[in-house]
């Protein structure tokens, strides 16, 4: 994370550096939590920060495909961040368990 526009949203903070993993079975039924089982079990990324992150470049990426103009626009980078926050939220203690880091 480069500059201010790289870092965790302020209610992620604490959680950045958190270890995640998959303890669910299948995808739970939609295209984000698909998307986050992939990435924690694929490409074996178990801290909060990269996996939002990634969850969040995966998800622009497709939606940027579908609608074409996204993809140049940098400003709604941030937005999916949270977005993937809140989805690894959403799925705690049903398909992912957040171990904190200190």
């Amino acid at each position: 994370m480069d500059n201010a526009a790289e870092q965790p949203p302020r209610l992620w903070r604490r959680r950045w550096n958190d270890e995640v993993s998959w303890i669910g079975g299948a995808p739970v039924g939609d295209e984000a939590a698909e998307v986050i089982r992939d990435m924690i079990l694929e490409r074996r990324l178990t801290r909060f920060g990269a996996l939002a992150t990634a969850v969040a470049a995966e998800l622009l990426a497709r939606d940027s495909a579908r609608a074409g103009f996204v993809a140049g626009v940098g400003f709604f980078r941030a937005w999916y961040v949270v977005a993937a926050c809140r989805e690894i939220d959403r799925l705690c203690g049903v398909a992912v368990a957040i171990k904190p880091s200190g």
